[in-house]
């Protein structure tokens, strides 16, 4: 077994170069129709959870697009049409917020804290799934997402900042049209070391509550 270590944006040249030259079989992580197919039970279940209250809003943290593809879907054809389903992306991997500007799924450089988050480019599939079943990608920022993260941790949700991402969209007030609506925010990913949330603590010095630390005069810093 030999393991090629290649830079992010050369990646998938890399996969079709070794499925060609070594005839070896790639699984995708996200651009699959049976991985977006089986993500679908994601959208059944909240749809079950809900049981007689309908929701309005559903959002949706989108790397890949692969959960957000599927859920959406299943919801949408499930008889609920009317409910908005909104992906989320960090500021610094947009990639299918710019797919969906372009009119075609989009390659571009990455960087955010959100790492599961930052594939970088979109996959046909999901995007032509997420193009038909999503209603908006919201994009927020790595602040916003890191403020998200504590309010999570201050009620023992240990998410990591990809698990918090769209809770921040809502937080931030970059959902549109909330008031007096049934919203479910889907809370995926906790694999966060107590290093990396060290180092997040010292980027973005904010309290476990999300709001800003004080400097003891009352400004927050």
């Amino acid at each position: 077994m030999e393991v090629q270590l290649v830079p992010v944006a050369n990646l998938q040249d890399a996969v079709d170069r070794n499925v060609r030259e070594n005839g070896m079989t790639f699984l995708h992580s996200f651009d699959d129709l049976a991985v977006i197919a089986g993500h679908g039970s994601l959208g059944f279940e909240i749809l079950e959870q809900a049981g007689e209250v309908n929701p309005d809003i559903i959002i949706i943290a989108c790397g890949g697009g692969g959960m957000l593809a599927g859920a959406a879907a299943a919801v949408k054809l499930s008889g609920h049409p009317e409910c908005r389903v909104y992906g989320v992306e960090p500021e610094g991997a947009q990639t299918m917020y710019q797919s969906f500007q372009h009119g075609c799924p989009v390659a571009m450089a990455v960087s955010t804290i959100a790492t599961g988050l930052q594939p970088p480019f979109s996959g046909a599939n999901t995007y032509q799934h997420c193009r038909q079943f999503v209603d908006a990608i919201l994009l927020v920022s790595d602040s916003e997402i890191a403020s998200s993260m504590w309010r999570l941790h201050a009620v023992g949700v240990h998410a990591e900042p990809s698990g918090a991402a769209a809770l921040a969209a809502l937080l931030s007030g970059k959902v549109p049209d909330v008031s007096g609506k049934s919203v479910v925010v889907v809370v995926s990913g906790g694999n966060v070391t107590a290093e990396e949330l060290q180092k997040l603590r010292q980027e973005f010095p904010e309290s476990r509550d999300g709001r800003k630390q004080s400097d003891g005069n009352g400004n927050g810093v």
